[in-house]
């Protein structure tokens, strides 16, 4: 039977490629919920009895060590793609097949040090946590050992523990504790067609990302089901994109795609001097 079966009675998602196509959209009431946080901490003093809490993963729970793999080497493969080829459909698509190559390499880390215990420490006070990445589907078995090697586990307190693929057109894929948008799908939709295919109506939701426009498409979905809830936009790694060395990630690239390893920023440094 599933956790959610067991612990709580009803009361009552695009990627990057999604992201970066899409055209700007407004979303009046959003402004209001979604609170601006750098520290992970700032969390835990919004969890409420009975919470769903809602993770993104990249810049949010995980990071590259090194800058081959970031989100900034991501979009930056989208400029200088687009510099070549003049479509943005196919710079982006490229830059993805080109990032999801890496990230079966890359080792990560937490963004912030005790990430990890405090998603434990959530979990243990009975409250539901899942992941909603833009991540490919494709990428499913290695997003959770990416995550098992930090200590972090989606399935110590989930919504279900049943895998199951939602939309399987769409690439919309449960796994283990996390839910894989597909690129036909915002993380808003994503998320009801998950709470609709469990039916399960959360209380309380509690939804962390670093990228506005996933934060807005999740608070737009949830308003719409009038289920209260509090929307973080995270910006521990901002500066990351401030640091962004184009020559170190280059460096990087050419040597993954010609010996299959990954060296860190301080040995592309050293070669670059």
């Amino acid at each position: 039977m599933d956790h959610l079966k067991k612990k709580n009675t009803p009361t009552g998602l695009p990627p990057w490629i999604a992201l970066l196509l899409a055209t700007s959209v407004c979303f009046p009431a959003a402004q209001a919920k979604i609170l601006e946080i750098h520290s992970f901490e700032k969390i835990i003093t919004h969890i409420q009895p009975n919470t769903l809490l809602v993770l993104d993963l990249d810049n949010t729970v995980i990071e590259p060590h090194q800058t081959l793999g970031g989100d900034e080497w991501f979009s930056d493969l989208i400029r200088q793609n687009l510099d070549i080829e003049k479509n943005r459909v196919a710079a982006v698509e490229a830059a993805a097949k080109d990032w999801m190559s890496v990230q079966l390499l890359a080792p990560m880390k937490p963004v912030e040090a005790n990430t990890p215990s405090l998603i434990r420490k959530v979990q243990a006070a009975g409250n539901l946590v899942i992941g909603l990445t833009a991540r490919s589907e494709a990428l499913a078995e290695r997003t959770v050992e990416q995550l098992h090697e930090l200590g972090i586990c989606f399935m110590s307190n989930p919504v279900s523990r049943r895998n199951a693929y939602l939309d399987r057109e769409n690439g919309l894929r449960y796994h283990e504790g996390i839910l894989f948008v597909g690129e036909r799908t915002t993380k808003g939709e994503a998320l009801l067609k998950f709470l609709d295919h469990h039916k399960f109506a959360p209380p309380h939701v509690i939804f962390v990302d670093d990228r506005r426009p996933y934060t807005e498409s999740v608070e737009s979905a949830l308003e719409s089901r009038e289920i209260d809830h509090v929307i973080f936009r995270y910006g521990a790694t901002d500066s990351r994109a401030k640091t962004y060395r184009r020559d170190i990630a280059e460096l990087q690239w050419q040597h993954f795609k010609k010996e299959k390893k990954i060296i860190s920023d301080e040995e592309a440094r050293k070669t670059l001097k």
